[in-house]
C-alpha cells in the first residue's frame, strides 16, 4: 500500500520570497546537493547524494511557477518501488505563506517492506522534511520556527 508523509507550516514571509528559496534550494528528497546550479522547470534533473553518500537523481514531473513543484526519484537507494515528493505554497496573507512538503512512496518487499517502513523509512522521510523546513526558515531569515511533527497518512 502506498504511503504518504506530509509536513506543513506557516512562515512569516511573502509567497514570492518563499518560492525563490524552495525553487533554488536543491533536491527535495536527496540530502546533499552536489554543488552545480539547481535546474528548474518541468523535466529538470537534480543530482545529489543521500545521507550515506549514495547517488540520488530526482526529475521534476510537475512545475507551477511560483506555487508548486513535484519530483520523482529516478535513481536512489531507498527500499521503495517508487517515490515522489512535492512542495506547495499557499498565500495566507501578504506576508504569510503556508508551505506544505509531501512524500508519496511505495515500500518494496511486501510485509517486510511495511516493517522497514514502520521501523525506519517513515521517520527518515519525516526528518528529511523537517530539515527542509528548518533550512527554508534559515534561508528566509525568519528565525527557527518550531517545526510540527509530520503526519503520516495512508494514501487512499
Amino acid at each position: 500500500m502506498a504511503q504518504k508523509t506530509t509536513l506543513s507550516i506557516s512562515l512569516p514571509a511573502a509567497a514570492a520570497d518563499v518560492w525563490r528559496v524552495v525553487s533554488e534550494q536543491g533536491p527535495l528528497l536527496g540530502s546533499r546537493f552536489l554543488g552545480w546550479p539547481c535546474e528548474k522547470g518541468l523535466g529538470a534533473e537534480r543530482r545529489c547524494r543521500d545521507r550515506n553518500g549514495l547517488p540520488v537523481l530526482e526529475r521534476v514531473i510537475g512545475w507551477d511557477e511560483g506555487w508548486s513543484y513535484r519530483v520523482t526519484l529516478v535513481q536512489h537507494s531507498l527500499p521503495v518501488a517508487w517515490a515522489e515528493g512535492g512542495v506547495q505554497l499557499e498565500r495566507e496573507h501578504a506576508d504569510s505563506t503556508r508551505v506544505t512538503f509531501t512524500v508519496d512512496y511505495m515500500p518494496k518487499y511486501g510485509a517486510l517492506g511495511r516493517l522497514l517502513d514502520a521501523a525506519f523509512l517513515r521517520s527518515r522521510l519525516e526528518r528529511q522534511l523537517s530539515a527542509l523546513i528548518a533550512r527554508l526558515a534559515a534561508e528566509l531569515g525568519v528565525g527557527g520556527p518550531e517545526v510540527p511533527a509530520a503526519m503520516p497518512l495512508a494514501a487512499g
